[in-house]
């Protein structure tokens, strides 16, 4: 009987080992799963700390700024953006540009119709009065001012047309027609004064 429970002692004791705290059986698949799950992972973290290499698609008609194209891209991939998103982006960016473009030209348009109907230069003699303040632009303007106006759309403002026509106007007013004069050119100040002199 002794030998039994020496034996039985024994078996005890192998079954102890393969209880199910300590048997390797059950543990090993556990460690596997965990393994697995930290591969996994691993693979994830490199797989974002790779950079994304974007290539944006724009419309033909879009003028496309490098630099800034550039930066986007930076900070695209600082916020970790997706191809998919960060093309969201940029078509939002063009769609919200088009959409100033097309109510700036409606402003500008406005104020060529209000030109056109103002009681001082439009109405019927629009065409001469814009012809008088053109004079007054090709004589004191710039082609930095001439291109500042095609740029903005300024030249259609009826404040500034009403400013260069009554420049244009007042330039007119001033030159001195002396009599005998066919062209109507003003004469040299001294030559006026003293005929003697001319040669």
């Amino acid at each position: 009987m002794a030998d039994e429970s020496i034996l039985t002692e024994k078996d005890e004791a192998q079954t102890e080992g393969k209880s199910v705290l300590t048997d390797e059986s059950t543990v090993a698949p556990e460690e596997g799963v965990e393994k697995t799950e930290a591969e996994s992972q691993e693979k994830e973290e490199t797989k974002e700390a790779e950079p994304v290499e974007y290539e944006f698609e724009f419309p033909e008609d879009v003028v496309v700024d490098d630099e800034l194209v550039g930066k986007f891209k930076a900070v695209a991939q600082g916020l970790k953006l997706s191809k998919e998103g960060a093309q969201e982006i940029i078509n939002l960016q063009i769609e919200a540009q088009k959409a100033q473009l097309e109510s700036w030209n409606t402003t500008v348009k406005q104020w060529r119709e209000a030109a056109e109907a103002d009681k001082e230069v439009g109405v019927k003699a629009f065409k001469e009065n814009v012809a008088v303040a053109r004079q007054a632009l090709k004589e004191f303007g710039t082609p930095e001012l001439r291109e500042a106006m095609d740029v903005y759309g300024i030249g259609n403002h009826p404040e500034f047309i009403r400013f260069l026509y009554r420049v244009g106007k007042q330039m007119s007013e001033d030159k001195v027609v002396v009599g005998g004069n066919p062209k109507g050119e003003a004469k040299d100040l001294a030559r006026s004064l003293y005929p003697s002199m001319a040669n």
